[in-house]
């Protein structure tokens, strides 16, 4: 099964927070070769600036880099050509544009998407049925 996962997911995997063994299940099945996990390239900005606001320790850092540069992800980038639909979706389900990048890219390639944002998922999920919050609902 492919998924966009995004960074309130990922992260989840390298800090020890609620539903970090949720998110940590999807990394198990990715490396497994279960499930192919879809990320835009904006992710690895978002991850970045958590990492800088200390929500990680600094040692950590750089060997988190190195085993997410080696992950398999499947890495597209939805910025330029997906301008104007990520300015509707964005506008639609008022979101931020990041958060419209996810958005754009599930529905780019008909796939589910898995947050541990609760704001998010509450205005998706009407909507946009394979949207999927991290812990139980």
């Amino acid at each position: 099964m492919r998924r966009v996962i995004d960074n309130s997911v990922v992260f989840k995997w390298f800090a020890e927070e609620t539903d970090s063994d949720r998110a940590k299940k999807y990394l198990e099945d990715f490396v497994a070769g279960k499930d192919k996990i879809l990320i835009p390239t904006l992710l690895f900005y978002e991850f970045g600036q958590a990492c800088r606001n200390g929500a990680l320790p600094s040692q950590a850092i750089s060997r988190i880099m190195e085993l997410m540069q080696k992950l398999p992800f499947q890495i597209e980038d939805v910025g330029f050509t997906s301008f104007r639909k990520i300015y509707q979706i964005a506008s639609e389900y008022d979101l931020s544009f990041y958060d419209a990048s996810y958005v754009t890219l599930m529905q780019k390639h008909d796939c589910e998407l898995v947050t541990a944002d609760k704001k998010l998922y509450n205005k998706l999920k009407t909507k946009l049925k394979r949207t999927t919050l991290l812990q139980a609902v």
